[in-house]
């Protein structure tokens, strides 16, 4: 394994500031109880480290199942994954100023069933620039002072996959995301949220979720393979004169300033904040005018509901009125007390032998007191003459209507 020993020269600010390249044996030591992986900064100035895993997995045979960096002033660090997936093992960059990611460099036999997990936690800057990650990459930032991602290709952020909280500044600029989701990039109490000339593979805002007040300023932005907005594209001055040129003024970090990209800057942020006040304001408008017809129909129905109810029951008092009035027919008298018992008894003629027999009746009578009668059954019985059944039915006839004329003529004296 070739190190890189002495000095590693860089530009910052045009002043020219020396890294010393860090020994990963020295400043990296193995915890096995937490089997923790922990690398900290011994000099109070810039480093850079080279942080092969491959050697602690392979050559110590020594399980990692997280990596901590802290205690560093200003470092610059290249993450060497060979040998290992990242998917369970996190990087922790802690108590640090600075922090800056050089490059990762993923095994190939893990590809597309790997994620790697950055987690930075009391760190005044933390940055990723001219990053090209293969892999899903999951980010946590809590208590940073300024959060950059510059100039990168991200080909996999997932849902939450950037976390961001209590954080003064994020900027997310100049970068390409192949994959994200809606509310891939979750900002919480952030002061300021900057996402400028970017691409994505959805709607910026879909992207971005923030919340706790913080002022989000999202500009230039596009989907994948769109081409950039003129008024997003860089102005430039040409000069036909002979006179020496003119130069706009550089900031510490050499790059342009342009006032009037900055005056339009701030005008879009102006425009942004004014369409979602008048979005806002419409959408309240809306949702008051629809409480207002919901219930204009709930009191309509009520009514009309009433009205059927208050017709149908003049309806049913008018059938009542309208039909014709029948007395009830009067109580039929009482039935006369007749003694059954008494009655049966007269009519019922009680025998020597107990056997019930009745009285015979009153025509009956009158036929054997009759004296015709009585003389003609005699002679039966004696047997000196014989008459006919016929002859003396006549007879009977003719005598009771003779008995009958008697009696009228009685009863008219």
């Amino acid at each position: 394994m070739i190190l890189r020993v002495g000095l590693t020269c860089l530009l910052l600010a045009g002043v020219t500031l020396a890294r010393i390249t860090m020994f990963q044996q020295q400043s990296c030591s193995y915890q096995p109880y937490k089997k923790e992986l922990v690398c900290q900064c011994s000099e109070e100035q810039s480093s850079y480290l080279h942080l092969r895993i491959e050697y602690f997995v392979r050559n110590a045979g020594q399980e990692i199942r997280s990596v901590l960096v802290s205690s560093c002033i200003d470092i610059l660090i290249g993450l060497d994954l060979l040998h290992l997936n990242p998917s369970t093992v996190p990087f922790t960059f802690k108590a640090s100023r600075k922090v800056t990611i050089d490059f990762i460099k993923f095994d190939p036999k893990y590809t597309e069933r790997q994620k790697l997990k950055l987690i930075f936690e009391n760190v005044e800057v933390a940055k990723l620039s001219s990053l090209h990650v293969d892999e899903a990459l999951q980010i946590s930032v809590n208590n940073v002072k300024s959060f950059q991602l510059l100039k990168s290709t991200f080909n996999h952020i997932p849902a939450l996959g950037l976390n961001v909280s209590k954080t003064s500044k994020l900027e997310i600029r100049d970068s390409i995301f192949l994959r994200v989701h809606p509310g891939s990039v979750m900002v919480e109490s952030t002061k300021e949220v900057e996402v400028v000339n970017n691409e994505f593979s959805i709607n910026a805002i879909k992207v971005i979720s923030t919340r706790d007040g913080s002022h989000l300023f999202i500009s230039c932005n596009r989907l994948l393979g769109h081409p950039v907005s003129p008024e997003c594209l860089p102005t430039t001055t040409t000069t036909t004169t002979t006179s020496p040129e003119t130069t706009q003024p550089t900031n510490m970090f050499g790059s342009t300033f342009n006032p009037m990209h900055s005056s339009s800057k701030e005008q879009r942020a102006v425009d942004g904040e004014i369409i979602a006040g008048l979005v806002s304001g419409v959408t309240v408008v809306f949702l008051v005018l629809l409480a207002t017809i919901i219930t204009l129909c709930v009191r309509d129905r009520q009514e009309v509901k009433r009205e059927s109810e208050i017709v149908t029951e003049e309806v049913a008092r008018s059938e009542v009125e309208s039909k014709p009035y029948i007395p009830k027919p009067p109580t039929p008298p009482p039935m006369p007390n007749f003694d059954m018992e008494t009655i049966l008894a007269s009519d019922q003629v009680t025998t020597d032998d107990n056997r019930m027999k009745f009285s015979a009746p009153v025509w009956l009578d009158e036929i054997q007191n009759n004296k015709i009668f009585t003389k003609q059954r005699n002679l039966l019985v004696e047997g000196s003459t014989t008459v006919d059944l016929e002859v003396l039915e006549d007879v009977v006839q003719r005598e009771n209507s003779k008995t009958e004329s008697d009696q009228e003529s009685h009863t008219s004296v």
